[in-house]
């Protein structure tokens, strides 16, 4: 006794109504995976014909002695007649608007469901004669020729013919599923999943987006188009994604060879090729992963592990996507996006595009004329060289402009900005921002909040905007505005020779904070003589002057417009 085990098929599980003009009709149908086992005395079977094959109809060719010896399972389920539950197995073909195919039918009448085992392409003839009989048995096969008159009526056929076989599909998004041997699986137009099982499999998924999983055994996936460099080639944890605009996008699992049109490729000779070759395109799986490019313009994707990206030289695209990930763009005008996430962010030389995404994330620019948004999170964003134009987006953000002419948004929250060397141009936005302009000469607006806004050396303009901010200008020529609210305006230090302007004073409402000594030096510049506020007041030397009051300390004036001297009084001060 004999047994063979056919694992994996095809099996297509459909509701049918077979009309008498030999049309099919579906009613339901899905794929699943089934086995069938058969039990013979020895290594064959035969069958005969009990009516003719009628186009569309499953041909009544019956496989002789079935029930004799229950030698048919399906999915473990003894194929009987007993009870006149199920029909003998049948050989033939089924046709429908997808083509025609090689089937071995069983029929529930219980259920009134055909079960349909699908051995072979689209096209075969339905054997009428011996030549066709001979073509029945290659589809069969999956092979060449076998030898005429072997499959005529009533003659044994092989069991082992159906150890290697070919499977087609006929419809949109099947599953395919071979056997332990060799399996030849195609698929068809939709999404499709070709599962090879054991042996060495040839896989080919046709148009749409496919799973090929090879299994065991050396295996390969087929193309129609004519090299890799047709791809978009690209790594994930379980294999490769093969993309390009006619074949659609697959997934390769367990596969070892490529065969594309006139090209055969190790996969492993593809993965070097791919990390090696000039503009790589890398995307990681779910896990943590380290994606490295070349010399050259790559493109890095990670997913949602804690991911590690490095462009290397080249104008690079890297994406971390979710996870807390590490990104370097080094050399070249980057684009880089840090996605969801805690993320360390590294632009490197050149010219950068970087935006961190949500979460905390850490962001330099590095040499260059960079453009960066920290994103939703508490930010730490620094430009470096160069000017840069830097947003710290929503949240509570530290943004530094370092070198150059910067740009410098804070957006939302309560930012901390320092603007660094140059000239640089900075709106805190909303929030209780605190802000330095550093050296150069800065433009500073505060925006909503209470702001404590710091001009630094050189010749600044600032205002404070809504709020009630503290302004303290620093060294050189400042014009300072203090915006709506109650505002305070300190004058740590005084310097010869220096002029400066607050253009929008509110008796009443605004203050002076005047600092007896220099919090850096410890060099006093004002002394009240011993006589209080008065003395102080008086040291002060307040006069009118064009356009308003003008106090002079240490041979630094400022320019109070708007009011009188009379209306500056001891009630406007605080002296520390």
């Amino acid at each position: 006794m004999n047994l063979f085990t056919v694992n994996g098929f095809a099996a297509r599980i459909d509701d049918i109504v077979l009309r008498p003009n030999g049309t099919v009709s579906v009613i339901a149908a899905d794929f699943r995976t089934v086995s069938l086992e058969l039990s013979v005395p020895s290594d064959q079977f035969s069958y005969r014909f009990a009516g003719p094959a009628t186009a569309g109809e499953v041909p009544d060719v019956i496989i002789n002695n079935l029930s004799e010896f229950r030698i048919a399972r399906l999915d473990g389920i003894d194929l009987t007649s007993d009870a006149n539950t199920i029909d003998f197995p049948a050989l033939g073909f089924l046709t429908t608007g997808f083509g025609q195919a090689v089937m071995i039918s069983f029929f529930d009448f219980a259920t009134n469901v055909n079960y349909f085992f699908q051995l072979g392409g689209s096209g075969v003839v339905q054997p009428t004669n011996l030549a066709s009989f001979t073509q029945f048995a290659s589809s069969i096969i999956g092979g060449g020729p076998v030898t005429q008159g072997a499959f005529a009526p009533n003659q044994p056929i092989a069991l082992s013919a159906f150890a290697n076989t070919t499977v087609s599909e006929l419809s949109d998004d099947e599953l395919v599923i071979g056997t332990n041997a060799q399996d030849f699986l195609t698929g068809g137009v939709g999404q499709d999943t070709l599962q090879g099982l054991n042996g060495n499999d040839v896989l080919n998924g046709g148009t749409g987006d496919d799973l090929l999983d090879g299994g065991e055994g050396f295996d390969t996936a087929t193309y129609n188009i004519g090299s890799p460099s047709e791809f978009q080639i690209t790594l994930t944890e379980t294999g490769l994604r093969l993309a390009s605009p006619f074949e659609g996008v697959d997934d390769l699992i367990n596969i070892e060879q490529v065969e594309f049109a006139g090209q055969s490729v190790l996969v492993s000779d593809l993965i070097e090729e791919i990390v090696g070759r000039p503009g790589v395109f890398l995307v990681a799986a779910e896990g943590g992963d380290t994606l490295i490019g070349t010399d050259d313009n790559d493109t890095l994707i990670g997913e949602q592990g804690h991911d590690g990206l490095a462009g290397g030289p080249g104008n690079d695209t890297l994406e971390g996507n979710g996870g807390n990930d590490s990104i370097s763009g080094s050399d070249g005008n980057d684009l880089i996006s840090g996605g969801a996430g805690n993320d360390n962010i590294g632009g490197g030389q050149g010219d950068d595009t970087i935006d961190g995404g949500s979460g905390d994330d850490i962001i330099g620019g590095g040499f260059g004329a960079d453009s960066i948004t920290g994103g939703a999170g508490n930010d730490v964003v620094a430009g470096g060289a160069d000017s840069d134009t830097l947003s710290g987006g929503d949240g509570n953000d530290s943004v530094s402009g370092s070198f150059g002419n910067d740009l410098i948004f804070g957006n939302g929250g309560a930012d901390d900005i320092g603007g660094g060397t140059g000239r640089d141009t900075i709106d805190a936005g909303a929030g209780d921002d605190r802000v330095g302009g550093g050296e150069g000469d800065d433009s500073i607006l505060g925006g909503d909040g209470d702001d404590f806004l710091a001009g630094g050396g050189r010749n600044d303009l600032i205002d404070g905007g809504a709020g009630s901010d503290t302004i303290n200008a620093g060294a050189g020529n400042d014009t300072i505005t203090g915006g709506a609210d109650a505002d305070l305006f300190v004058f740590s230090a005084f310097f010869d020779g220096e002029s400066d302007a607050i253009t929008d004073f509110e008796d009443g409402s605004d203050i002076f904070l005047i600092r007896r000594f220099d919090p850096d030096t410890g060099v006093e510049n004002i002394n009240n003589g011993g006589n209080g506020l008065a003395g102080f007041l008086a040291a002060m030397n307040i006069v009118d002057w064009a356009g308003g009051a003008q106090m002079t300390v240490n041979g630094n004036n400022i320019l109070v417009e708007g009011v009188t001297a009379a209306q500056l009084t001891v009630d406007d001060f605080q002296f520390l």
